[in-house]
């Protein structure tokens, strides 16, 4: 098979004659073989692997997978890659970046329902 690897900032080199996919889903785990039928699926954030000559780890925080034929498409917002260890720190730093991010966004947008809230009321009263 052929995986190519699309992210926001730009493709990843394609990577050719990949024996096996594994990557995680909302049902579980599941690996894809060259004669397997076409699918969408969407990825959960994990680590999923491409199986070569060896295997290859990436990261990410969710994506969507298609398998047209021997061509499978992985497209994320971002796409980590690089030796397991490090790959691992660098996933858990953006995961830890992405949930302080969710927690001031959640700050936020609850200072503006009281704002409405409050401005609701006092346009009852007028």
């Amino acid at each position: 098979m052929t995986v190519r690897l699309l992210t926001a900032l730009g493709n990843l080199p394609e990577r050719t004659e990949i024996a096996r996919v594994s990557v995680p889903t909302d049902q579980g785990w599941l690996t894809l073989l060259p004669r397997h039928c076409d699918c969408l699926v969407r990825l959960t954030p994990g680590l999923f692997s491409l199986f070569a000559a060896q295997e290859e780890v990436l990261a990410s925080q969710g994506a969507f997978l298609t398998k047209q034929g021997p061509l499978v498409t992985i497209s994320a917002q971002e796409l980590l890659s690089g030796p397991l260890e490090e790959l691992c720190q660098r996933y858990q730093a953006l995961h830890q970046q992405s949930r302080q991010l969710e927690g001031a966004n959640r700050e936020l947008l609850g200072k503006l329902e009281m704002d409405f809230a409050r401005r609701f009321r006092e346009l009852g009263k007028s």
